[in-house]
């Protein structure tokens, strides 16, 4: 029975990097639900146990992260910080990419800046005719960087805080540093690489728009960007306080309902239930392999062990599903920060490290930008070996 399950566990976890089985038509969330399915059907674990394997706390956390993050979508929030992107050097607009994609990753979660923010990018490359690959080569990676700082920033950085009960403060405060060493490595190589984006001006003048005038109002929400902000800073607060985080994000999402300015349902139609199927049927699934896999675990135990394992074990099952396995073994404080890190990290080892990733390339290919996998390869294995080695360094 026990090989039995190791295959399907190994089967799912090819579905989730692949995305699908054509022949079956299955997508990620209903492959991680039939395979935990099969485990709980076939005794390997009870349904009761299944159950209790779900941290809903977790679950509750990232449904409130959603929530939010669509209330300030539709507030025009992500329209307003775009235009700031915009700079009439190659150069600063480089730098601002970079900077203003990790922090806001930081904040709303890798995904959705990479779901709201490359068509943007896309734009502004286009009307100022210039090659959009280097800037959406370096926002890829700057995201997956930015999100390595908090809490919020990724799902399996909710996860290693929640079970480690670290406080946001506490997060951020290991991994702030090696986050902008990373950001400034990335702006180094992907300069060395585009030599060209130290060139001349590339237009006259900036844009300059007024995104509260009348002829943009269709932009910003202002009622929505004003209670945007306010629930923000209130979420900021109550983590920095030490609020537990899933309650800090209950709180937050039922604000975000509590108005007569959008239908409740436009707000839900931003939130990533098949995600949400996804990590309940992963704590199912690690649940039932925990101690199959224990002992090849210890073996690799070490702090580098750690993070090379997490990394080598990212690209091949993904960062959430390598990250609740290893987090079973952790056995200092401050490896929860080396596996969160390492793992997030690895999402830009490869085009295909990450779903951030994946989701610019499904921008990419609806404009028929092309970026081929070298192209990527040859910035990104080096910023994540050197992202790696910055962790290990700074981290105890």
């Amino acid at each position: 029975m026990e090989y039995f399950i190791l295959l399907i566990v190994f089967l799912c976890y090819i579905g989730l990097v692949v995305g699908s089985f054509p022949v079956i038509r299955l997508n990620r969330a209903s492959i991680v639900f039939l395979v935990s399915s099969i485990i709980i059907l076939t005794g390997f674990i009870n349904l009761d146990d299944a159950i209790k394997s779900i941290d809903f706390k977790i679950i509750i956390f990232l449904f409130g992260v959603m929530v939010v993050n669509s209330l300030i979508y539709f507030s025009g929030f992500f329209h307003w910080v775009s235009f700031k992107m915009f700079s009439n050097r190659k150069i600063f607009l480089l730098i601002k990419i970079v900077f203003i994609s990790a922090i806001l990753s930081a904040l709303f979660l890798n995904d959705t800046i990479a779901f709201v923010f490359t068509p943007v990018i896309i734009k502004i490359c286009r009307d100022l005719k210039i090659d959009p690959k280097p800037y959406l080569i370096s926002f890829m990676m700057s995201i997956n960087i930015g999100s390595m700082a908090t809490i919020t920033g990724n799902p399996q950085n909710i996860i290693v805080a929640t079970k480690g009960n670290i406080s946001y403060l506490e997060f951020l405060s290991a991994l702030f540093l090696p986050t902008i060493i990373s950001l400034f490595f990335l702006i180094v190589l992907v300069i060395l690489f585009y030599p060209d984006l130290l060139g001349n001006q590339i237009l006259q003048e900036e844009k300059k728009l007024d995104l509260f005038n009348e002829k943009n109002n269709r932009i910003i929400h202002k009622p929505l960007f004003i209670k945007s902000f306010f629930i923000i800073l209130l979420v900021l607060i109550l983590l920095i306080l030490g609020i537990e985080p899933a309650l800090v994000m209950l709180i937050a999402s039922s604000l975000v309902f509590f108005t007569r300015r959008i239908k409740s349902s436009k707000i839900l139609s931003m939130v990533d239930f098949e995600l949400l199927i996804i990590f309940s049927g992963l704590f199912v699934i690690t649940e039932a392999i925990k101690d199959i896999i224990s002992p090849f675990i210890e073996l690799l135990y070490s702090k580098l062990g750690l993070l090379i394992s997490t990394f080598i074990l990212s690209q091949f099952i993904s960062n959430v599903p390598a990250v609740l396995i290893l987090l079973t073994k952790i056995k200092n404080h401050y490896d929860l920060f080396i596996l969160s890190s390492s793992s997030t990290l690895a999402g830009n080892f490869t085009l295909l490290s990450s779903i951030a990733n994946l989701i610019v390339l499904n921008f990419c290919q609806k404009f028929n930008i092309r970026i081929g996998f070298w192209e990527h390869f040859k910035i990104g294995s080096l910023i994540t070996v050197i992202s790696l080695i910055v962790i290990y360094l700074f981290l105890p």
